[in-house]
């Protein structure tokens, strides 16, 4: 693979999306988030989904964000052709490789890239960056810019340890509800066959539409299909199935990375709670990754810290916290600060009132 300075890459494009995964494919750290398939499933209404690649001598970097256009009709169409950068749910941000592995980054470089990245961001006519950061911040390019703040805590449970040693690490009423299940009949399945994928998704479907989830996770069976698929001959997608007899009561979609596996969408039938199927498929979760020679299963935090999922998956690694972190970044303020003007007079003109959310970023669009 050819290493030049900057690379900017459209995932839409059939040659650059070639590229963008040569490109990740040659990285020894390999998140599932940064695929253009991942991106393409988990992409905001109107967005597209690009890489921008840097590389030195000393040092390559990758980052894989969606390009969100800022919407005329929200903010007026003075804005049109403006956007925004996020990073795709989960876990994102510049990852960083040094040409040595024990080496940090030289200074100058990281300078260098945040130059190189402000010229895009101004060319692009980027306004704000929001960045959902790696647990593993030395896997990141050190930055200084923006608003670097813990969003909230993050389970993880560790895999290469010695089964019966995670196990004993279970809280108590973990390793019951297992057994509960083993005593149900239950047994744990892993495919990623287009019926697993169906079967999962009628699950998962019902389980959203239950607790009345957020639209974000509306995802269709045809583009969840399409996900699978795009990504199988990598094995970074497999589905997790709970099953009593031939009915399925408990469902994961468990995304694989290089060293981690994560916890990515789930549902559970209410009928089924007695017999703890989601604790065994947990359970037999970690044992697979363990198996297959990954390091951690993450199991990400609450929708709100420290709420009851977040307890629930504490239950599994109660020492395993970490904190996951948020970048936000006004790459232009003059024009940043005339969008939240322009938002609070817009409201007005349609006879409304309008409060920016100190917990929503980019404030514009709360």
């Amino acid at each position: 693979m050819e290493v030049v300075p900057t690379v900017y890459l459209c995932a839409e494009v059939a040659e650059e999306r070639e590229q963008w995964r040569s490109i990740r494919s040659s990285f020894k750290t390999r998140r599932p988030h940064d695929d253009p398939a991942y991106l393409d499933l988990m992409a905001p209404e109107g967005a597209v989904n690009r890489m921008f690649y840097f590389a030195s001598e000393d040092v390559r970097v990758m980052y894989a964000f969606h390009l969100q256009p800022v919407d005329p009709a929200i903010l007026g169409q003075d804005y049109a052709g403006w956007s925004t950068v996020t990073s795709p749910y989960g876990y994102g941000g510049p990852l960083l490789e040094c040409a040595k592995d024990s080496a940090d980054p030289p200074p100058d470089v990281c300078e260098e890239w945040s130059k190189a990245w402000a010229r895009w961001a101004q060319d692009n006519r980027v306004v704000s960056e929001f960045v959902r950061e790696d647990l593993h911040q030395e896997r990141l390019l050190p930055r200084t810019e923006g608003c670097h703040s813990i969003a909230q805590a993050n389970v993880v449970v560790p895999l290469d340890v010695d089964p019966e040693v995670r196990w004993r690490s279970y809280a108590a009423k973990v390793r019951k509800n297992v057994r509960r299940a083993g005593e149900s009949g239950l047994r744990v399945v892993f495919s990623a066959s287009a019926d697993a994928v169906a079967t999962f998704h009628e699950v998962y479907l019902e389980t959203m539409q239950r607790r009345q989830a957020s639209s974000q996770f509306d995802i269709g069976i045809d583009r969840l299909l399409a996900y699978v698929e795009d990504t199988r001959a990598a094995n970074e997608a497999i589905v997790a199935l709970t099953m009593q007899g031939s009915v399925t009561t408990s469902v994961e979609l468990v995304l694989v990375g290089s060293r981690e596996i994560y916890s990515f969408l789930g549902g559970t039938r209410p009928e089924a709670y007695p017999t703890r199927p989601n604790d065994l498929l947990k359970h037999e979760v970690c044992n697979w990754g363990h198996a297959h020679g990954l390091r951690e299963y993450v199991l990400g935090g609450g929708f709100s810290p420290g709420d009851g999922i977040f307890q629930y998956k504490t239950s599994f690694a109660p020492d395993g916290l970490r904190d996951f972190y948020t970048r936000r970044v006004i790459l232009n303020e003059t024009v940043y600060d005339e969008m939240v003007a322009s938002r609070r007079a817009m409201a007005i003109q349609q006879g409304a009132s309008w409060h920016p959310r100190d917990d929503y970023f980019p404030v514009f669009l709360s």
